[in-house]
């Protein structure tokens, strides 16, 4: 598929509830994980870009001019509300939904999710051999994107469509996602030890009630 038939949907408005604070704005290499995330996008030049925020956390992010912003307030019915936002401002031939929860994502590993998609497959990453993010819908599933309900956002598609898939196996480290405290100190461990594939510097002070 080439990327400029491809839209991307950054969902950036979940709860953070396990973290005990905002995700979004978490720090890793002098950026916070939504300016990584935005920049990880554009650096692959999708044919539109999609960001699904919520509205206090909009005032808090600078926001490419190329983007289109969507701002949530249904953030509480969970994250079908952003499937269903962002899917029904994408154009062209598919879709790739990314978090802005997992701060080692590369462009090489959105462009091959890209190379690999099609107007009627799913491509996703996996960890192990269990499904991860992001995930490429084909224009195929666009209607039903549009209507999936509760918390459990694309997944109720992807699981639909068993037939459809195409899985890419992938390092654990590579698409780790930051939900808790301790993911995080997790991710500072890892990047602690050098390794070419994580050298960044994150910081984070983490804020208990």
């Amino acid at each position: 598929m080439r990327k400029a038939a491809v839209s991307a949907v950054i969902m950036a408005s979940g709860n953070s509830t396990r973290m005990q604070q905002n995700k979004l704005f978490l720090t890793c290499e002098d950026q916070t994980f939504l300016e990584r995330t935005i920049e990880l996008v554009r650096s692959v030049g999708f044919g539109r870009a999609i960001l699904v925020i919520k509205p206090e956390d909009l005032a808090n992010i600078k926001v490419p001019r190329s983007f289109i912003v969507i701002e949530n307030n249904a953030s509480e019915r969970g994250q079908s509300a952003s499937v269903r936002f962002g899917t029904a401002q994408v154009q062209g031939e598919g879709v790739l939904f990314l978090t802005a929860d997992q701060p080692l994502l590369t462009r090489e590993l959105l462009m091959d999710i890209i190379r690999n998609g099609e107007n009627n497959n799913i491509v996703f990453p996996t960890r192990g051999e269990k499904p991860a993010t992001p995930i490429y819908f084909g224009s195929a599933f666009f209607d039903e994107l549009l209507r999936v309900n509760g918390d459990s956002g694309g997944r109720s598609v992807r699981d639909e469509h068993p037939e459809a898939w195409v899985t890419l196996p992938q390092g654990e480290d590579l698409l780790m996602d930051v939900d808790t405290p301790e993911d995080y100190r997790t991710l500072q461990r890892l990047t602690a030890k050098g390794n070419d594939l994580l050298e960044v510097d994150c910081e984070l002070d983490l804020e208990f009630e």
